[in-house]
């Protein structure tokens, strides 16, 4: 995993996981099909019986999602408390390929990708897949690594922390 930054978490290796399943979510802060799925993987995982982890690979469509800052924004606006990697140079895109956002990979316990999709809805297929993937741990569960330690960045204070509209008023009212 090769990026800018981890903005929710310190820096994870996927080779420090080897143990656990791990989904990969690409995804794009101004996709809200994006955000949709980042909240279906994690709930998938949260219900999964055994040890998975959920990483969110931000990997801008758009200029101006190239910016810490928008992505921050977006992150403490929908509470993600996953490990997220700000990837602007799209280093670790290019090392999975997807064909699109947002776009999930399945590793195993061994460190090999079962399985890719693209898009979103597809929560039983995805937990089926993890299921598949929980089938590879070793049967000596004492070595499995911890989760790595994630928190939602905190919400702005103010009414105009995450403004969805203006309106224009005149006459000095």
């Amino acid at each position: 995993l090769d990026g800018d930054e981890w903005v929710t978490s310190a820096p994870v290796r996927l080779d420090e996981l080897r143990g656990r399943v791990v989904v990969l979510v690409f995804f794009s802060a101004g996709c809200e099909a994006s955000l949709l799925r980042l909240r279906e993987v994690t709930a998938v995982a949260g219900a999964a019986r055994g040890p998975v982890t959920v990483i969110g690979v931000h990997s801008p469509r758009l200029p101006f999602e190239r910016n810490g800052g928008q992505l921050r924004s977006v992150l403490a606006q929908y509470q993600v408390d996953v490990p997220v990697l700000h990837d602007p140079d799209l280093r670790t895109w290019n090392r999975y390929n997807p064909e699109g956002w947002p776009a999930t990979f399945v590793i195993d316990a061994r460190g090999k990708v079962l399985g890719a999709h693209h898009g979103i809805g597809d929560a039983g297929l995805l937990a089926e897949t993890v299921a598949l993937a929980l089938g590879s741990l070793p049967r000596d569960r004492s070595e499995i690594p911890a989760t790595p330690a994630a928190a939602p960045l905190p919400l702005p204070e103010g009414d105009l922390a995450f403004p969805t509209a203006v309106a224009l008023m005149t006459g000095g009212e």
